[in-house]
């Protein structure tokens, strides 16, 4: 899901365009769900890990377009929403990406 927060114009993206920031939302359900949280991982390069059902905040971040992924995601675990997905970074403005978990009891638990 993406969802921006303010709304920007102009040419684009320039070298003299303010950061934004991307704020990652983890939603996690069910069964089992995984003690050690999960990554957040931007373009492949930047990586936090997160809890169950937290966020996290990149600031600092040139206009653009940016791969959100989450890993790390327990076998008893799934992804319910498009992963990785692709958000849009706009000068001064927060980006809101979001994951949903959903975690299932495993056979003899």
């Amino acid at each position: 899901m993406l969802m921006l927060l303010g709304s920007g114009c102009g040419d684009g993206p320039s070298a003299f365009s303010n950061p934004g920031s991307i704020e990652v939302v983890i939603r996690s359900q069910g069964e089992l769900l995984d003690p050690n949280g999960y990554q957040v991982v931007i373009d492949g390069s930047l990586t936090r890990t997160v809890e169950i059902n937290s966020s996290t905040e990149f600031g600092g971040l040139p206009p653009g377009l940016y791969s959100i992924e989450l890993a790390g995601v327990a076998s008893n675990c799934l992804v319910i929403e498009e992963n990785p997905v692709t958000v849009l970074v706009i000068s001064d403005k927060k980006t809101l990406g979001s994951f949903g978990v959903e975690c299932f009891a495993t056979l003899g638990s």
